[in-house]
């Protein structure tokens, strides 16, 4: 008995984490492959406006 489980275990766990992900809604394996080929370079955000230095004046 404890051969098989060594032997059946991973796949079990594999099968009950595969139904539960999809159940949820969430799918690994797809998120994973998509991450690395669609990785796109971050873009700088759009300038709104110059600096200006002020001076503070004394009353």
């Amino acid at each position: 008995m404890r051969l098989l489980l060594r032997i059946f275990m991973p796949w079990i766990l594999r099968w009950i984490t595969q139904s539960m992900a999809k159940r949820y809604g969430f799918n690994p394996t797809d998120t994973k492959t998509e991450s690395n080929t669609n990785e796109k370079p971050k873009s700088k955000p759009p300038k709104v406006g110059e600096y200006v230095d002020y001076e503070e004046i004394d009353e």
